[in-house]
């Protein structure tokens, strides 16, 4: 792998220990919410940028995981990690002429400047009685330094997730994620003024912070669902 390359993304938290509390809670939610469709079968996934590849882990574990990707770099990681079965590779949309039952799309949403077709593809990806799985990062008011190096076009409520995917898409399921941290986090970007994206910390650190993510997992088996939180996940079916 290119130096040159990895010069690029020295900006953004690119861990590439799964076991880090940002990806753990991450393929917790995944999973749970996934679980919540009691599949009795393998079944077709499709992963729209998939990123290091951290979801694949979850997603693998219910059938073939087809992923679309732009960039290069994340390809060749995801190729690396032996851990990983992933089935095709997509570059482009147009290269995609089948369609599934799941399709995932984490932190995605808030990158497409024309969402609008994004989400039209989406839809045509979709098997008639599929779903899709999406995050964003939440409100707008937390729209820092973070979200411009990360080349977000914008940070999400309810009531803009709805509009945005309204035409394609219903909103059958909402969960909040990391709503424990939310507090935390405000004070560092409206009071402190702090931006941190790296999400690598201590050992001590790590383990503390995947308790809390447990402790939210545990509340929504529990049917507690706090739809809160610095993240906000969705599950849709088509129109």
């Amino acid at each position: 792998m290119k130096n040159s390359n990895k010069k690029r993304y020295d900006h953004i938290p690119l861990s590439k220990d799964f076991n880090n509390w940002w990806y753990f809670g991450r393929k917790k939610i995944l999973n749970y919410i996934i679980s919540k469709k009691k599949y009795n079968k393998p079944i077709k996934i499709l992963e729209i940028g998939p990123g290091v590849g951290v979801n694949i882990e979850v997603l693998q574990e219910y059938g073939i995981v087809d992923i679309l990707e732009v960039d290069e770099y994340f390809i060749e990681i995801i190729k690396e990690n032996k851990k990983l079965n992933v089935g095709k590779i997509f570059y482009d949309f147009s290269e995609i002429k089948e369609q599934y039952d799941l399709i995932v799309f984490l932190d995605v949403l808030e990158h497409i400047y024309d969402y609008e077709g994004f989400l039209l593809n989406v839809n045509k990806l979709m098997k008639d009685d599929g779903i899709g799985v999406l995050s964003v990062p939440a409100y707008q008011t937390l729209f820092s330094q973070h979200d411009t190096n990360l080349h977000h076009y914008r940070r999400y409520n309810w009531e803009l997730l709805k509009e945005q995917t309204l035409e394609n898409f219903e909103i059958v399921n909402r969960f909040g994620y990391n709503y424990i941290l939310l507090p935390v986090r405000f004070l560092q970007i409206k009071i402190l003024k702090s931006v941190v994206s790296d999400t690598t910390v201590s050992n001590l650190i790590n383990t503390i912070l995947k308790s809390f993510i447990k402790l939210e997992v545990f509340l929504l088996r529990i049917k507690l669902n706090i739809k809160v939180g610095l993240s906000l996940f969705a599950v849709l079916k088509k129109k």
